[in-house]
């Protein structure tokens, strides 16, 4: 997948990932980034790179931001943003994320319904299956873990640390 995002990676769908490291690649340079800098940094084809830069260019405008993604005459990409911007969008990309969502159900509930969440989410139980599995990966070096005991997901671990955890991600 290109260049890691570290935690990233374990916790988002590659779409998201790929999306978040380019609007970082565009935003961190000043005088823009080409379309050979972006697949050869993201890992994928200039399409999807197109794809993806059409989809942050329309998040921006359902956002209503003073900001955009435009092509300069050299075909140069800039993000004619702000930091504000550039955390809005970021925000909003995560936010469309599952397991972002089941972190913010988990601060208000000690369970949540599997079925009805995937239905909820639009996703299938055997992806959000594989994700819950990949992101286990990362939080069981902090101690906890999202389990799955008859279809009610939870969090195991200790509780100051489930907290914590919860807190720093949202």
């Amino acid at each position: 997948m290109g260049k890691t995002n570290s935690y990233i990676d374990y916790l988002f769908r590659s779409s998201t990932c790929h999306q978040l490291l380019m609007l970082n690649l565009i935003y961190q340079e000043p005088s823009g980034a080409d379309i050979e800098l972006l697949t050869e940094q993201v890992g994928i084809d200039r399409r999807s790179i197109y794809r993806y830069i059409d989809y942050l260019k329309d998040v921006c405008s359902r956002l209503k931001l003073d900001a955009d993604i435009i092509r300069d005459a050299k075909s140069y990409y800039i993000f004619t943003g702000d930091l504000i911007d550039y955390y809005k969008l970021r925000s909003e990309l995560i936010a469309e994320e599952p397991i972002f969502n089941l972190a913010v159900k988990f601060v208000s509930s000690k369970t949540v319904d599997f079925t009805r969440f995937c239905q909820a989410n639009f996703i299938g139980e055997s992806t959000f299956k594989r994700q819950i599995s990949k992101s286990n990966k990362l939080l069981i070096q902090l101690g906890i873990k999202i389990i799955n005991r008859k279809g009610q997901l939870l969090l195991e671990g200790e509780e100051r640390i489930i907290r914590y955890c919860l807190i720093s991600f949202l």
